[in-house]
């Protein structure tokens, strides 16, 4: 069904199991995840599913598509109208690798939020692979991902995770955040970096000139 101008599939809720391959609806206009797709058992998006479409935000909750339980790779990429992403686990303890390679690539991403006001929780490789949320317009880093204080959440800032985005002057990285990969935030505008002391920062995470602090 790709390479159409499919807008959306309108059904009820399905009575039965949904099983199909890689990049199904790429080359769309859809703007919703369709119903239906509450019948992947295995709670997967697959990869491209979703590839160049019309989505302008993303919400995934106890109300919205709660059956998701991983995105795979460039499922989202090259929706160039999508700017708001937001997660709330509710009550599903999500398994590590909810967000995969390049599955916001190319997009003009400028705000995320991960929630958990329910019982379940994220993991702390949340967002695994490479390249997750390179080439949107963030400048700031997705609220509740990484943890901080007694909250647990990411720990790794993944290779090019935030390359190519809109990130500029100073930038604080939570405590909870571990090491930072390889052209993490290349291509960006900071100028200072502050981390927790301990960090494991890679070569060329950041552009030349960017200064950083190990805070106490």
């Amino acid at each position: 069904m790709g390479n159409n101008s499919l807008t959306g599939i309108t059904n009820a809720s399905p009575a039965y199991s949904v099983f199909f391959g890689d990049g199904v609806f790429q080359n769309n206009n859809f703007t919703a995840i369709p119903d239906f797709l509450e019948g992947i058992i295995s709670g997967i998006l697959p990869s491209y599913t979703f590839e160049n479409n019309s989505f302008t935000s993303l919400t995934i909750d106890a109300t919205n598509s709660p059956w998701v339980k991983k995105i795979n790779a460039g499922c989202f990429q090259n929706n160039s109208l999508l700017t708001t992403l937001s997660f709330d686990a509710a009550n599903t303890n999500h398994a590590s690798g909810f967000i995969t390679t390049q599955t916001f690539f190319n997009c003009n991403i400028s705000s995320i939020t991960f929630l958990a006001t329910g019982t379940g929780s994220w993991d702390v490789n949340t967002c695994s692979s490479i390249s997750n949320f390179k080439g949107n317009n963030l400048s700031t880093l997705p609220t509740g991902l990484f943890g901080t204080g007694s909250v647990v959440g990411q720990a790794l800032i993944n290779y090019e995770m935030f390359m190519d985005n809109s990130f500029s002057g100073s930038l604080t990285i939570p405590d909870g955040v571990t090491s930072i990969s390889v052209r993490a935030f290349k291509n960006n505008n900071l100028t200072a970096v502050s981390v927790a002391a301990g960090t494991s920062i890679s070569s060329d995470a950041f552009d030349p000139g960017v200064t950083i602090t190990f805070r106490p």
